[in-house]
């Protein structure tokens, strides 16, 4: 338990604790291999490419899954840098390697080093070659999904006039096909057979290589996520037939490929020809069919009398109450402002402006901006909730320029960090620099003292106008900071004072303390417990913790829904075929709980259903969560995971932008 919880904090400390690096470089030359593995796994997290040499050694352990976990931390310490050495140190391991899922994982980590030339060409040579067992056919299918990850990562990182060779393509083109034929089966080989189909699709789409034949036995595949993602290649495609497909595609018995279709028809030259077949789905069974095809209805369309009428109907049918049944009149009047601006009367907009909920003002804020209603903006930047102003003062800005510097200037006295954020941007080139300056100081001071660490964007934003706007004269009021608990708002200041009185400053910053390491104890009751999350529409979302995975992060989210931080509570961002995000007090992206924690980014993929961590660079998480709608692969090794909803898909699925949290609470398997 003490070597566990000083491989932790060592972690957490990013290896510049008291001990430093010790306690890790220690752990890896354990007797056991549990430490080992987690030893291993953190010095990976660290993301120091010096820390190679120290790594390899375990990718020979006799435990698999401490060989796993080094492969994956060499992939980690050299995260956006040149991948080159650590692929030729990889290399040989695929010959030697016997273990199908150490073999996958080699595959995934080759397949996202970032490499170029006869460097990548070899890469794609060992991913082929890992592909397929010794006999020549395909490999198990643990190797075989590690593979699949490796080409999508690789086509993903591919330059504008780079390719996937010949030979990658054609196994591509068979791995689509894999386990089609065993689609029900029900020991979970279905799962992850599907999986690689999809991811197939996705790395010839990325790599502009899908061809029709492969193409068109995913559209008919008996999984609907290979069917969306080769429904989201179709814009790409080109061909007669294309357009034939999408129309097929938006008559798919699976909400998310028609969503996808509609994406697609919305990008492909069709779409100028008719939208008589997305008319059609705006009265869809599902709500975020409908809401997607009244978003494309907000431009140019052959039919404008269908056009205009439907979206007419639509936003004439806002409730007066908050019942939760806003989404279509909202997204229509959005769409009929765009398009038909004309037709959104005064007292049409007057609804929305005044409804009582903040998300429908919001929508109204947009729509005013498009109308170009720049007294009804106004009123809107002094709304009582801080996501409305949000939403008006960049569209007044739009419209005045720095005419509106008055009411941008006004939102300083607010504490709501997206809202300082987006001031402190619109300020920029100030006219009248002098007040100005004085009220940028203002926020900045007051922001400051809260001690947040999750303040930093607003408070960089707002350093950003003190230096444009300031100069000598503010060097002493800025000097404290030197020593401010972020490390980045320190170095900020003290280039700022360096630039304005000549003389080098250094930053000498003082963190806060960080949040407790979770002992061994609350590691296993964690690991026999989920977290139920009660929603107020009805259903419940049970997500099942992952304390080996994340134990930070898993620890923090149980101990603040102990706490009751979840309660009502709501779900602010909702984007279809990505993700659902909820978690913060403000229900904006920038306002969490006060204190950061670190990434814990692993092997665990982001699969549809998983629960990670939202962030705004690394280590930066404030207790905002998301969950992935489909599979994410795209934000493997960027994004935590500590969480997977284990019952209540349907739920989060049905989750509409603004749907409250009632209750969550932590409950004992």
């Amino acid at each position: 338990a003490e070597v566990r919880a000083a491989l932790l904090a060592a972690e957490d400390a990013r290896g510049d604790g008291p001990e430093g690096l010790a306690p890790l470089l220690e752990g890896i030359a354990s007797n056991n291999a549990g430490v080992r593995r987690i030893a291993v796994r953190a010095l990976g997290r660290l993301e120091r490419p010096d820390l190679v040499e120290q790594i390899l050694p375990l990718t020979f352990a006799e435990e698999p899954s401490v060989r796993w976990e080094a492969v994956n931390a060499l992939g980690q310490a050299v995260l956006g840098e040149d991948g080159e050495t650590v692929a030729g140190l990889l290399a040989p391991r695929v010959v030697a390697e016997t273990d199908p899922w150490v073999r996958g994982v080699l595959a995934r980590t080759i397949g996202r080093l970032s490499l170029e030339g006869e460097a990548l060409e070899a890469a794609q040579g060992l991913l082929v070659e890992l592909s397929r067992d010794a006999s020549g056919l395909d490999a198990p299918a643990a190797t075989l999904e590690g593979v699949a990850l490796g080409f999508d990562a690789m086509a993903r990182g591919l330059a504008p006039d780079e390719a996937l060779g010949e030979e990658v393509v054609a196994r591509l083109g068979e791995i689509i096909a894999y386990g089609r034929e065993d689609a029900d089966a029900a020991d979970g080989s279905a799962l992850t057979a599907a999986r690689i189909r999809r991811l197939a699709v996705s790395a010839l789409t990325q790599a502009r290589a899908v061809h029709a034949e492969a193409l068109e036995g995913a559209l008919a595949d008996p999984d609907a996520a290979v069917r969306r993602a080769a429904t989201g290649a179709l814009g790409d495609s080109g061909g007669a037939g294309a357009v034939v497909r999408i129309l097929a595609a938006l008559r798919d018995p699976d909400a998310q490929v028609r969503v996808e279709a509609i994406a697609v028809y919305r990008r492909s030259g069709a779409a100028v020809q008719s939208c008589l077949p997305v008319v059609g789905l705006t009265v869809d069974p599902n709500v975020h069919v409908r809401l997607a095809a009244i978003d494309y209805l907000g431009r140019s369309c052959r039919e404008g009398a269908v056009q205009s009428a439907t979206l007419q109907d639509l936003a004439d049918d806002l409730s007066p109450s908050d019942d939760g049944q806003w989404h279509a009149p909202a997204h229509a009047v959005v769409a009929l402002a765009r398009e038909r601006p004309g037709q959104v009367s005064a007292s049409l907009l007057d609804r929305f402006t005044t409804h009582p909920s903040p998300f429908v003002r919001a929508y109204a804020a947009r729509a005013s901006g498009l109308l170009a209603d720049e007294p009804r903006l106004r009123r809107l930047a002094e709304d009582g909730d801080t996501n409305v102003r949000t939403a008006a003062i960049p569209e007044l800005a739009n419209l005045q320029g720095h005419l509106a510097d008055d009411v941008v200037l006004a939102q300083l006295d607010q504490d709501d960090p997206q809202l300082l954020l987006t001031a402190a941007r619109l300020l920029e080139g100030a006219e009248d620099t002098e007040v100005a300056l004085g009220r940028v100081l203002d926020a900045f001071h007051r922001v400051s003292a809260q001690r947040w660490e999750t303040s930093r964007d607003p408070r960089l934003a707002l350093l950003a106008r003190i230096g444009e706007f300031g100069g000598p004269e503010q060097a002493t009021e800025l000097e404290p900071y030197l020593r401010d608990f972020d490390a980045r708002v320190a170095e900020e200041v003290a280039r700022l004072l360096t630039m304005w009185t000549g003389i080098e400053r250094v930053a000498a910053p003082s963190a806060l303390p960080r949040l407790e390491i979770p002992t061994r104890a609350e590691l296993r009751r964690l690991a026999r417990s989920d977290v139920v999350l009660e929603m107020r529409r009805g259903g419940a979302i049970r997500v099942r913790l992952l304390p080996d995975v994340a134990p930070m992060n898993a620890a923090r989210f149980a101990r603040l829904v102990e706490a009751g931080y979840f309660d009502g509570l709501t779900f602010h961002r909702v984007e279809p075929n990505f993700v659902i995000q909820g978690g913060s007090p403000g229900a904006n992206e920038y306002w969490g709980d006060a204190a950061y924690t670190r990434d814990e980014l692993g092997l665990m993929s982001h699969w549809r259903g998983t629960v990670g961590l939202s962030t705004r660079g690394r280590d930066t998480g404030d207790a905002q969560i998301f969950v992935n709608l489909v599979d994410n692969v795209r934000l493997d090794h960027n994004y935590t995971i500590f969480g997977e909803v284990v019952d209540g898909m349907d739920v989060v699925d049905a989750v509409l932008e603004g749907d409250v949290i009632e209750s969550a609470r932590v409950e004992a398997r």
